[in-house]
Formats: C-alpha cells, sequence, structure tokens
C-alpha cells in the first residue's frame, strides 16, 4: 500500500478522538463541514491481493509430506551433479 495512504488514515484516527466515531472515509469538522478520502484504484487493488495472499498458506504441506514420505522411505534421490547444476543456475541467474 502506498505509504501516503497508510499515513493518511493514520493522522485520520489520531484526530478523530471524539465519542463518537465517524465512518472510516470521513470526519466531521467543528465547522460542520466534512472531510471526506477515497482509496485510489491502485490501493484498492493491493488491498484485494493482500486478502487473497493472506488465504495462502506458507508452506504447501502436500508437497512437504509427500517429500517427507519419499525421503524416509529412502525413494527420495538426487544426484550431486543435480544439485551443483542448481547451486550455478543460481548463481548466473
Amino acid at each position: 500500500m502506498d505509504l501516503r495512504v497508510i499515513s493518511a488514515y493514520q493522522t485520520y484516527e489520531a484526530y478523530n478522538t471524539g465519542s463518537k466515531r465517524a465512518k472510516p472515509g470521513s470526519a466531521k469538522m467543528a465547522t460542520g463541514k466534512r472531510d471526506a478520502f477515497t482509496l485510489s484504484v491502485q490501493a484498492e487493488d493491493y488491498q484485494q491481493v493482500k486478502n487473497v495472499l493472506t488465504g495462502i498458506p506458507d508452506v504447501r504441506s502436500d508437497l512437504v509430506n509427500a517429500i517427507r514420505e519419499r525421503v524416509q522411505s529412502g525413494q527420495y534421490n538426487v544426484s550431486a551433479s543435480d544439485v551443483a547444476d542448481k547451486i550455478l543456475q543460481g548463481l548466473e541467474g
């Protein structure tokens, strides 16, 4: 999220200390005028992506468990040549 949006919301929260809480996006001023803000399209897109990503686990348990079973049963064999090739590929990239 754009730091300006975060900063603007934090500023809004700091000044909105009255007993009646205004809805996010607007604050009632002492003069009776209302300030309002809207999120940019990029901020809305960011929020949607963030919501989707929070639902995805960090570890793919199904793959980890499958490899764990292969290692424990002795069926998971990786040649030293394959390991060396992957290391070199990582250095080239």
